[in-house]
């Protein structure tokens, strides 16, 4: 049983193996679990008809995966963690609290899907306990995050079959016991408010792996074309995704007697569809935890460089056992603590994600000299204010423009309650970003490669720090 050796580290070109394909089975995988599931009852709970819940879960899904996709394909090209590569933006002691956010969100999202795992292999065995349960599927879940990479790939590959299989089964199910009584008007044509809000939770959803997915392309070869790469991460994100939401929101939509879409398909298909959807998030919840071990090994290593890369095992021991307690208190507010955490992640993470695609898309094109990514006096400074300040106003911008049950921002009220925040924060920040760079950083060209990817000469960019 072979243990991952490499952490932080870049991945050299003779460790490099797999195919574009490989992401297809782990995305495919990591989605097609129980917590697509209560996401997609979102929609007909918030009051969306069942033809505007589709319309609202396939458009939010598309415009999240987008990004994340085009965030994977930096992993076969740079060979680093996709938070390691952020130090390009930010510096590399500006870049700790970014990694910091991205670990209080891994440990965040672990503990949801282990009390949603925990709640229902405990509805599975009845004399169980919720707490006993959540410790129990923790067990399968640290296995695979010790493991590393490889292994979490080969987990998700039977897992995207087997998982397939089932849900296939349990959808069959559902038409045929079901029928097709929607039981709303599909004319219904809703808010704009309500709509946009509805989008906005199923495009956060993609967008929450943002900060990961090229953790586990990083392995791929620098040659594998970017194109496969995309393709093949955001088709395995979407189609998993959008099959059970779209599942989950006909069951309400045809039951609106209940908001409980996994009770609705246990009592048509069987009380061993708890069992199937209590071992859906073995896989994701161990992807989190192995990117949460990833950000704190950074965050550890920037602040304190004798332990660059080789608190491993620690950092996973740290994210389960601050993820552990909130899963074993929160279980009982699941859907509530899950939806805010949501909200912080739609306003966090897609200002990080603007800058992050402008810079490597359009202001570098790809073109990284990684060995400055582990060091403060390299290429990429201490701080780099140009990220810094597009990343903060890309924050600012989105306030006004958000509306939640804790505050309604001042432009979202000017737009009848329509939250557009999560647009905002897209577009403002990648463009002060550009508009930074083009002003006070000048481009020239000379001899000599700097990413494994590509050989077009060392890009010196003067006024850098």
């Amino acid at each position: 049983m072979n243990i991952e050796k490499l952490t932080i580290d870049v991945v050299p070109v003779e460790a490099r193996h797999g195919k574009a394909r490989d992401l297809f089975a782990l995305w495919f995988g990591n989605n097609l679990q129980v917590l697509s599931l209560v996401t997609g009852a979102l929609a007909p709970q918030l009051g969306l008809s069942f033809v505007w819940a589709c319309i609202a879960i396939v458009m939010g899904n598309i415009l999240g995966a987008i990004p994340v996709a085009y965030h994977a394909i930096q992993g076969p090209h740079l060979g680093v963690p996709q938070m390691i590569q952020t130090r390009a933006q930010f510096g590399y002691y500006g870049a700790s609290f970014l990694l910091l956010v991205v670990f209080f969100l891994s440990f965040g999202y672990f503990a949801s899907t282990q009390a949603l795992s925990g709640i229902t292999l405990a509805d599975f065995f009845p004399g169980m306990s919720t707490e006993v349960a959540i410790l129990l599927v923790s067990l399968p879940v640290l296995t695979l995050a010790f493991l590393g990479h490889d292994w979490i790939h080969r987990w998700q590959r039977v897992a995207a079959i087997l998982l397939g299989v089932c849900v296939l089964y349990i959808t069959l199910k559902t038409f045929t016991s079901t029928g097709s009584n929607i039981g709303d008007s599909p004319a219904a044509v809703p808010p704009l408010a309500l709509f946009l809000a509805v989008v906005a939770i199923f495009a956060v959803y993609q967008l929450t792996w943002a900060p990961y997915v090229a953790d586990y392309s990083r392995y791929l070869p620098p040659d594998v074309p970017a194109a496969r790469t995309f393709a093949a991460t955001f088709l395995g994100q979407v189609v998993s995704a959008v099959w059970l939401q779209l599942l989950a929101a006909y069951v309400v939509a045809a039951n609106p007697q209940t908001s409980n879409a996994l009770t609705m398909l246990v009592g048509q298909s069987g009380k061993w569809v708890l069992l199937i959807m209590a071992l859906s998030l073995i896989g994701s919840a161990a992807t989190m935890l192995y990117s949460g071990m990833l950000s704190l090994v950074t965050l550890a290593g920037t602040l304190a460089p004798r332990f660059h890369g080789k608190a491993r095992s620690g950092g996973i021991l740290v994210t389960l056992f601050v993820g552990m307690p909130i899963a074993l208190v929160g279980y009982d507010s699941f859907v509530t603590t899950f939806t805010n955490f949501l909200q912080v992640c739609l306003f966090v993470l897609i200002p990080w994600s603007a800058v992050n695609l402008a810079d490597y898309y359009f202001a570098r094109q790809g073109d990284y000299d990684v060995p400055a990514l582990f060091t403060p006096t390299g290429t990429y400074g201490r701080w780099q204010w140009r990220g810094l300040i597009a990343y903060i106003a890309g924050l600012a911008v989105e306030v006004p423009f958000i509306n939640q049950a804790q505050y309604t921002g001042p432009a979202a009220e000017a737009l009848n309650g329509a939250d557009v925040s999560w647009i905002v924060g897209l577009i403002v920040p990648a463009l002060i970003y550009l508009a930074l760079e083009r002003l006070f950083v000048r481009v020239t060209v000379v001899s000599s490669a700097r990413t494994p990817a590509r050989d077009s000469g060392e890009v010196v960019r003067e006024g850098e720090s």
